[in-house]
């Protein structure tokens, strides 16, 4: 349900963010994957906050899906723009 919910707003916003960044859409969507994948797997020990609001609930998820992709090695971006080109474009 929270997935449905979000994903497309939390896509939005991490374009925006991201996007400036140089990320493709195809990153972001793996982005936005990963951030819930890793709320369902700590989900026992998240604590509910006082008062949620959808918006404060998005704003959380940004802010993982942000460290997901500032944990990222460098070279991340790289190995993904790398598989983009086709061999004709790799070979110059």
């Amino acid at each position: 349900v929270l997935y449905k919910r979000y994903k497309s707003p939390l896509f939005k916003l991490l374009r925006k963010i991201l996007g400036k960044r140089g990320v493709k859409d195809d990153e972001i969507v793996d982005l936005v994957q990963d951030t819930f994948y890793k709320i369902y797997s700590k989900r026992k020990s998240c604590k509910k906050p006082a008062k949620e609001t959808s918006n404060s609930f998005l704003y959380w998820l940004v802010t993982i899906a942000e460290n997901i992709y500032n944990d990222l090695p460098e070279d991340y971006l790289q190995v993904f723009s790398d598989f983009d080109s086709t061999p004709n474009e790799q070979n110059g």
